[in-house]
C-alpha cells in the first residue's frame, strides 16, 4: 500500500456567478461537515503561503480551497462527499502521497467516478 498513514488532498472548487465573498463562506461552512467525513483527520483553509502560485486570494487564504489529511482507506467516502456537497461545480483535487502529487479534475458524477479508481491506483503505487 503507501508509506504513510495520512494522504494529502487539496480541495478547490468554483462555481460561475458566485462572489469571492460568498464562495468562501461556502467553503468555510464545508469544514465541520468535512470533519464528520469517515478518515478525515484534518480539514482546514488553505492559508496564501501554502497555495499554488497564482490562485485567489481572500483575505489570509486561496479562495474555495480547503486542505485535508484522510486515511487512505477512506479517500473513496470523502470523494464521494465531496462529489454530492459540490454537484454542479468544477472541482480540482490535488492528491499527495509517497511524495508524489497527482491533480484531478471533476466536473460531473462520471469523472468522479474515473477520478475515485485514479486516485485509489495513485496511492498503492
Amino acid at each position: 500500500m503507501t508509506n504513510t498513514s495520512q494522504i494529502k488532498i487539496m480541495i478547490s472548487w468554483s462555481e460561475d456567478g458566485l462572489e469571492d465573498k460568498e464562495l468562501q463562506a461556502q467553503t468555510q461552512k464545508l469544514i465541520p461537515e468535512i470533519k464528520e467525513v469517515d478518515g478525515v483527520e484534518t480539514v482546514n483553509l488553505v492559508t496564501v503561503a501554502e497555495a499554488p502560485l497564482g490562485s485567489k486570494v481572500f483575505g489570509p487564504f486561496s479562495l474555495g480551497r480547503l486542505k485535508t489529511m484522510v486515511d487512505p482507506t477512506k479517500i473513496k467516502v470523502l470523494f464521494e462527499f465531496i462529489g454530492d456537497r459540490m454537484n454542479g461545480k468544477a472541482i480540482e483535487l490535488d492528491v499527495e502521497a509517497n511524495y508524489k502529487k497527482l491533480k484531478l479534475k471533476v466536473d460531473n458524477e462520471e469523472e468522479l467516478v474515473t477520478a475515485i479508481e485514479t486516485a485509489q491506483k495513485f496511492i498503492s503505487e
